[in-house]
């Protein structure tokens, strides 16, 4: 973190935008903090930060959009990605978009699988980056606030964005593994 700090200090709004696109919340927490010192803008950090979220939203979308036809077609599945997962993951998303969309924004881990996703299933664009840009306004106004009132602090508040998406990953991943042994214990024959 120390790094992205002097690369701020030194290279300003001009280093800013590409590390936010790669790296996210840290970034404009860093920026925000700089912001309260007076070197950064705080105005421009936010817009910042969300044409950040933005572009690597859509370089995400675009992954997936592109490489269903390149890539998943060909090896999918090598990887488990068959046309019935596909298909499940088009009608999931179809009646499930701005939640889905909203959980892994909110978690902020793994958040890159949902969005590629998002792209492989054929998302409507305009309907997509729509609900990211809804999503992201008030998201990193709490982002941008946190920074520029804690940013002092901010490996700190690194490591509770750490902790805290592992957290989520492991009820996730519980609830998940739950599901399926309750679903197939519910389909286990009765010996009456």
């Amino acid at each position: 973190m120390e790094y992205f700090y002097t690369l701020l200090l030194t290279y300003k709004y001009h280093i800013l935008l590409p590390i936010a696109i790669v790296e996210g919340p840290m970034i404009i927490i860093i920026a925000s903090f700089l912001a309260s010192q007076g070197i950064l803008n705080v105005y421009i950090v936010y817009i910042i930060a969300i044409l950040g979220n933005l572009i690597g939203d859509t370089i995400y979308y675009c992954i997936g959009r592109i490489g269903r036809h390149t890539f998943l077609n060909k090896y999918g599945k090598y990887i488990g990605v068959t046309d019935a997962r596909v298909r499940f993951a088009e009608e999931h998303y179809k009646n499930h978009l701005i939640k889905t969309i909203f959980f892994s924004k909110m978690v902020n881990a793994g958040i890159e699988v949902f969005l590629v996703t998002a792209g492989v299933v054929k998302v409507n664009f305009k309907k997509y980056i729509t609900v990211i840009t809804l999503i992201e306004i008030p998201k990193n106004i709490v982002i941008v606030a946190v920074g520029y009132y804690f940013g002092a602090s901010y490996v700190k508040i690194n490591e509770y964005f750490h902790n805290s998406a592992i957290a989520i990953i492991f009820v996730v991943a519980v609830g998940f593994i739950l599901f399926l042994f309750l679903k197939r214990f519910r389909k286990a024959p009765k010996d009456i």
